[in-house]
C-alpha cells in the first residue's frame, strides 16, 4: 500500500501532504480509534478485485480464488486433495463460477471435472 506510488496513504500515515486537505484527511482519521486502526483496516483482504495495473489484477485473481479454495477446504476438513468427493468438487466449482473472475476452463482445471460438468453446473447457476 505505501510503497504504490499513487497511494494517499502515506498522507493519511504522515498527516503531511501538498495534495490533500489537513481537514479531510483529519476527517477520515477520526473514523478510526488510531493510526494503527487506520493500517490494520487498511491490510484487511476481501474478495473484491481493484484494479489498478494488469499485474496487480491477475494477482488479486489469483489471490481471491486461492483463498476461495482454501477457506473451503479448511470449512470441509479437507486435508489431502485426494479426500474431496464428486460433490464437493462441484460444489466448489460452483463458488468458483460464481466468483466471476476466471475462465469455465480453469475452473475445470482447478477441480479436476470435465468441461462439459463445468458448464452444465455453470448453466444450471443461471437457472
Amino acid at each position: 500500500m505505501n510503497e504504490y506510488e499513487w497511494s494517499s496513504f502515506n498522507d493519511y500515515i504522515n498527516e503531511n501532504t501538498e495534495i490533500l486537505c489537513d481537514k479531510y484527511i483529519n476527517i477520515i482519521l477520526n473514523y478510526f480509534k488510531d493510526k494503527n486502526e487506520f493500517i490494520k483496516f487498511h491490510s484487511l483482504y476481501d474478495k473484491n478485485l481493484y484494479i489498478d495495473t494488469i499485474e496487480e489484477e491477475q494477482e488479486n485473481i489469483q489471490n481471491i480464488v486461492q483463498t476461495t479454495i482454501e477457506q473451503y477446504t479448511i470449512e470441509k476438513g479437507i486435508t489431502d486433495y485426494k479426500e474431496f468427493t464428486q460433490i464437493q468438487k462441484e460444489e466448489l466449482a460452483r463458488m468458483l463460477i460464481n466468483l466471476n473472475m476466471i475462465t469455465i476452463n480453469k475452473v475445470a482445471e482447478l477441480c479436476n471435472l470435465s468441461l462439459n460438468k463445468v458448464k452444465e453446473l455453470g448453466k444450471d447457476l443461471k437457472n
